[in-house]
């Protein structure tokens, strides 16, 4: 299985390839460095890409903080890029949470709405009758629910290409559903921001 790796940079509508070497690169940080080291004004993407296995989205804007997403994150820590993307797997965002961890939200949301029902309840001056062995027990489905629910596989920020046209939740959507095919994802997403035919030319 081989890499396919590439750095382009957008400037107004359009994306040029920019010539960085990034295989010898060994942490996050001195790639943000490389990507910055282009002088390219626009925004800066690296695409790595590992065949039938997984891809990963390294941004950077000026100064700012690397931005960085990867398809799947144990997949990642396993060959040439392991080091590099492992600080993406630390990366939480609690924008994000509802697609990082959709019981979690959900659960939460249920609280909440519970608790809204209470406090109507004690405005009323009426209390409801509740089965406390009913309550615990669907409180230990619920916690049983999201123990047993295993993580999805992407790790880093869904939003890395928002400002381009893909939605973060339709990021997470094309991982999902083809976990297998790194490539056909990459293929979309260039497809959807405008570097896909730069990507074939580069590959």
């Amino acid at each position: 299985m081989s890499y396919f790796c590439a750095v382009i940079g957008r400037t107004g509508s359009r994306w040029r390839a920019l010539d960085v070497d990034v295989d010898d690169v060994e942490s996050l940080d001195e790639l943000a460095e490389h990507l910055r080291s282009t002088g390219h004004a626009g925004p800066v993407l690296a695409v790595v890409e590992h065949e039938e296995l997984w891809f990963a989205l390294i941004r950077v804007d000026g100064d700012d903080d690397p931005r960085a997403f990867v398809s799947d994150f144990e997949a990642s820590q396993t060959g040439h890029y392991a080091t590099l993307l492992a600080p993406v797997g630390e990366v939480e965002l609690e924008e994000y949470l509802d697609l990082r961890n959709p019981s979690a939200a959900t659960t939460a949301q249920s609280d909440l709405g519970d608790d809204e029902d209470d406090d109507d309840a004690d405005q009323d001056g009426h209390e409801l009758d509740e089965d406390p062995l009913m309550a615990e027990a669907e409180a230990d489905l619920a916690a049983a629910a999201i123990e047993v629910e295993p993580p999805p596989p992407w790790v880093g920020d869904p939003g890395v290409l928002e400002d381009f046209g893909v939605d973060p939740a339709d990021l997470v959507d094309l991982v999902l559903e083809s976990p297998n095919d790194p490539g056909s994802v990459v293929a979309d997403l260039g497809e959807r921001c405008g570097f896909d035919e730069l990507l074939e030319a580069l590959r």
